[in-house]
C-alpha cells in the first residue's frame, strides 16, 4: 500500500476560509487533493472550468503532483480588474486632494 502525504487544501471568499487537512496517496495530483478535501463543489473546481490552482502562492498546473506538506491553495476568479481599481483609486485621491 502507497503511503500517504500531508497537505492542506485552503480555500477563501470575502468573510470565508476553509482549510482542511488531510493526507492524500503520494503520487497525487493538485486536483485530486482538492477533490479529496470536499472544498471542490464549494470553489467551484468541479465544473468544466475547474478554479486556478497554486502553492504556496504560486500558481501551478492542477495535475502537478502534490508534495508533502503543501498548501494547495484555490484561486477564485478576480472581481475587479486590479489596474482599473488602482486607476480609479488614484483618480478618487487627485479629485480630494484639490483644493
Amino acid at each position: 500500500m502507497a503511503e500517504g502525504i500531508h497537505v492542506t487544501v485552503a480555500w477563501a471568499a470575502p468573510g470565508a476560509e476553509r482549510l482542511i487537512d488531510l493526507v492524500v496517496p503520494q503520487g497525487s495530483s493538485l486536483a485530486a487533493a482538492v477533490r479529496l478535501s470536499g472544498l471542490d463543489p464549494l470553489a467551484g473546481t468541479a465544473g468544466p472550468v475547474p478554479a486556478k490552482l497554486g502553492v504556496w502562492g504560486k500558481l501551478k498546473p492542477a495535475d502537478s503532483p502534490a508534495c508533502a506538506g503543501d498548501r494547495i491553495e484555490i484561486y477564485r476568479p478576480l472581481v475587479a480588474d486590479p489596474k482599473a481599481a488602482r486607476a480609479r483609486r488614484a483618480r478618487k485621491k487627485a479629485g480630494t486632494s484639490k483644493g
